[in-house]
């Protein structure tokens, strides 16, 4: 390496290191302002509970509604080699 790329190398290097810096420090400050200006408290609740009859009971119809199912549209098997026809 001669001094000309060793140079760049380090002002590189530099760069990266104080972009890494001042992304986790954006990164803490917007925790800490989040932290700050929220006005809610964490706490836990239990789940609301409904205690209703809520059972439904009807009579299955006697035939199935769709006897066969088919197809509305059907294409024309592909003419390839080793397919089936």
């Amino acid at each position: 390496m001669n001094s000309r790329s060793r140079k760049a190398h380090t002002t590189n290097v530099r760069a990266k290191l104080a972009a890494a810096t001042l992304g986790a420090g954006v990164v803490v400050t917007m925790g800490a302002l989040t932290v700050a200006l929220s006005n809610n408290e964490a706490h836990a609740t239990s789940p609301a509970t409904n205690v209703g009859v809520t059972t439904v009971q009807t009579t299955p119809p006697p035939t199935p509604v769709v006897k066969i199912a088919a197809p509305t549209v059907t294409a024309k098997p592909w003419p390839g080699k080793g397919w089936p026809v």
